[in-house]
């Protein structure tokens, strides 16, 4: 496929090519990957893999410990804890989320290579157009889910260029990283089963063996791309996106942060429940009902009951009962007391879900919500979102992404979450990224002491 050999050479081009607007916006995103990993970290079941299952120490550091290990359990480990809490960056053009599956790569590699902080950067901006074009170019099936799929490419990429690959092993490492996509299903996250966040953790992993790999004489067949992503796990593959338009508009200035601890899919419902919280008093007992009208893919979370946090996340009749009785749409809508709160359960009970075709029509370029509320009084309240706080056309300034890493940073660090942000902010102008990461470490290890 000529275009995956066009897209390998622009992801080696020399440094310096990079615009500054991409530049800034892989600084942004690096932040709000490390404060998701961070916040991630505190789970029980990635504190099982950073504290019982890791392997000897190695050259990638375990975000969250005073430890590290061999790169590929780093990446593994790493984007499974990114993507544990949904307080992760996307791209809704490319379906997914491509941070997840590059930055936890491009750490790695980085660190084993003694990288500067500059080469870490622009490996995180070329790895993330490569996964969001190969997403742009899969039309992944309704129940596959994206982790671990077509992203794997980008985190490839990010390690190719790294490791300073030439075109033609580059290629065949993004095409490998494809060939070894997880059989995903998109139920696993309605379900709340935990095996969804390894798909992320996964394609981490692969990111760092893919061009090990193909050193060692492991390939996939020229047409891999297009056979796993458009005939097993979608329906088509169009090769012409991986290429349309390189170089011009760089897909990691358009991504979205998140200010609300769900599904993307949730946040325009949440966005106007507080819009409509703001501007009108309603008492949550008095809620007869509320609908819900948004695009078909949104429509999948339509669980009243779920029984555990990641199914929660994935629920917006959850999440707008939490934003209409709690007023909470962050972490703490999680805690077992939410959780176990009689009236968000009742109300979420009264939520419906319908599909509106004109919302489905403006999707992905918006995620449009329409939530109406009847109360027992007769009044009906009513508002639509479309650009929830976080979005591209809605973008948070500077200071609000480190506000928000501040506060993930807390979960694990505490105290130390001012001095975590210095060093990320760092790690930049840093000339061997091992360095600076050994600093964040011992952070670590001052806070769990």
């Amino acid at each position: 496929m000529p275009e995956l050999e066009q897209l390998a050479s622009f992801v080696l081009r020399p440094s310096g090519h990079l615009p500054p607007t991409a530049l800034r916006a892989a600084r942004r995103v690096l932040l709000d990957s490390v404060g998701a990993i961070l916040a991630g970290t505190t789970t029980d079941a990635v504190a099982h893999l950073l504290d019982d299952l890791a392997p000897p120490a190695g050259a990638a550091t375990l975000i969250g410990r005073d430890r590290t290990a061999w790169p590929a359990y780093a990446a593994f480990v790493n984007g499974t804890a990114m993507v544990s809490l949904e307080l992760d960056e996307g791209n809704q053009w490319s379906r997914g989320h491509p941070a997840a599956h590059v930055v936890p790569a491009a750490l790695a590699a980085a660190e084993e290579a003694h990288a500067g902080g500059a080469a870490l950067l622009e490996a995180i901006a070329y790895g993330y157009e490569v996964a969001a074009r190969f997403g742009r170019a899969s039309s992944l099936r309704p129940d596959v889910h994206t982790h671990g799929t077509a992203g794997n490419a980008g985190a490839a990429a990010a390690v190719a260029r790294l490791r300073a690959l030439d075109a033609d092993s580059t290629a065949a490492a993004m095409r490998l990283a494809v060939a070894l996509s997880t059989p995903t299903a998109w139920d696993t996250a309605l379900r709340g089963d935990l095996v969804r966040n390894l798909y992320m953790g996964r394609a981490g992993a692969v990111g760092v063996l893919a061009p090990a790999l193909v050193g060692a004489g492991f390939g996939a067949g020229p047409d891999a791309e297009r056979h796993v992503l458009g005939r097993i796990l979608g329906s088509a593959f169009d090769p012409g996106a991986l290429v349309e338009g390189l170089g011009g508009q760089w897909e990691i200035e358009r991504n979205y942060f998140k200010f609300y601890a769900f599904c993307r899919y949730a946040h325009s419902p949440i966005q106007a429940a507080f819009d409509l919280t703001a501007a009108e008093a309603i008492a949550p007992e008095e809620v007869e009902a509320v609908e819900v009208r948004t695009f078909a893919r949104a429509s999948t979370l339509g669980r009243t009951d779920p029984d555990n946090m990641l199914a929660a996340k994935f629920s917006i009749p959850y999440a707008v009962g939490s934003v209409l009785v709690r007023g909470r749409a962050d972490q703490s809508a999680f805690s077992a007391e939410a959780m176990a709160d009689p009236r968000v359960r009742a109300l979420a009970r009264r939520v419906r879900l319908v599909d509106e075709p004109d919302h489905d029509s403006r999707y992905p370029d918006q995620m449009v919500a329409t939530v109406t509320v009847r109360l027992a009084d007769g009044r009906v309240v009513e508002r639509t979102c479309s650009e929830a706080k976080g979005s591209p056309n809605r973008p948070p300034s500077d200071e609000e992404l480190a506000e928000k890493f501040r506060t993930l940073a807390a979960y694990a660090l505490a105290g130390r979450a001012e001095e975590a942000l210095a060093l990320v902010r760092q790690l930049e102008a840093a000339d061997d990224v091992a360095e600076t990461m050994g600093r964040l470490r011992v952070l670590c290890r001052h806070e769990r002491s």
